[in-house]
């Protein structure tokens, strides 16, 4: 066999190094860019996958461990692309740390009223409830997003198991990606439907929890595919904060196709309310399923006033949505 001359070899050698080079240099501003996600749709989309951008910083390191590969680089490029990788993790990491939940899951009091809470975007293609009502480990409330109108039927069918698990329910279903929904064990003592600018609904009610008026939100904002999607979620998001003001316990549930520590969804935090999430654990990835779990992102919440302990949260079996379900166990605190 022949071997190639040495000319192709370094030339050769020269393209991967590159490569390499190029790779380094765009995670770097990729990562730079999430901090401009205020401005323009196009750094918040970057801004939504920090978790993928810090992963992709720690593959490009391995290289560096790797004498072999080290040679083809000048001491220069070593210094200059391992500070680059460092800094790209850097930027994302922090970000991140910011929304991890740094409170111990809280005690329940003795005599609270408690009650399992479900986020769940069922997927508008899903016509059957059947899995969303085994992952809803019989939960108390379930807010639903993309109910379809054939998933809609099986809902309101009264001898199905919907029907008899939750005989309190407001449902709007549409044909396209924003039907919405809430299923509930507990009676509703009043609801209403709030349409956006665009006329995509999302559902207030209140609860009754014992003597307690709870009131519950479903929510779901357009995702961020153009300039006015991505303002109408953002505006959303603003209003969703300044209606947050309420003399009762909130609990606003939904698919917000917005990570928690972008910019926008600062809004909800500074309104007062908590995301549900697990103690010292970073936020839980809910889409897209299809994908395997270093790729999947945190974009389906459940916000809290701080009338609730927040005992446990976790991801819920498959629905057959592109989506996992949430579910949080609360309890309301003492008034006392």
């Amino acid at each position: 066999m022949n071997t190639p001359p040495e000319p192709y070899k370094n030339q050769g050698r020269v393209k991967k190094t590159a490569k390499y080079l190029a790779a380094v240099s765009l995670v770097l501003l990729f990562s730079l860019w999430c901090y401009l996600a205020d401005f323009d749709l196009v750094f918040d989309l970057f801004c939504q996958f920090r978790y993928q951008l810090s992963l992709t910083a720690i593959i490009l390191l391995l290289p560096l461990l790797v004498r072999k590969f080290r040679a083809s680089l000048s001491k220069q490029q070593i210094l200059l692309t391992a500070g680059a990788c460092l800094l790209a993790l850097a930027l994302n990491v922090l970000a991140v740390l910011f929304c991890i939940q740094t409170e111990k899951a809280d005690l329940k009091a003795p005599g609270a009223a408690s009650l399992t809470v479900m986020q769940c975007n069922i997927n508008s293609s899903n016509c059957d409830p059947e899995k969303m009502l085994k992952a809803s480990q019989n939960a108390d409330i379930i807010f639903l997003e993309e109910i379809s109108p054939k998933l809609a039927e099986a809902i309101n069918n009264k001898d199905g198991p919907v029907a008899k698990a939750y005989p309190y329910k407001i449902i709007r279903p549409r044909a396209d990606n924003f039907g919405i929904g809430i299923l509930s064990k507990l009676p509703i003592e009043s609801s209403k439907i709030i349409e956006n600018a665009e006329s995509i609904p999302s559902i207030e009610c209140l609860l009754s929890l014992g003597t307690t008026k709870l009131t519950v939100r479903a929510v779901h904002t357009l995702p961020p595919l153009s300039g006015s999607m991505y303002r109408s979620r953002n505006s959303d998001i603003k209003n969703l904060a300044i209606q947050a003001q309420t003399k009762t316990p909130l609990i606003i549930a939904g698919d917000f196709n917005c990570v928690p520590w972008s910019p926008h969804i600062k809004p909800i935090f500074l309104s007062g309310l908590k995301e549900a999430s697990p103690p010292h654990s970073l936020p839980l990835p809910t889409w897209c399923t299809m994908l395997p779990m270093p790729a999947q992102i945190p974009i389906d919440h459940i916000f809290v006033s701080k009338d609730f302990a927040v005992h446990s949260v976790e991801t819920g079996a498959q629905t057959g949505s592109d989506h996992l379900p949430i579910l949080a166990k609360l309890s309301l605190r003492s008034t006392k």
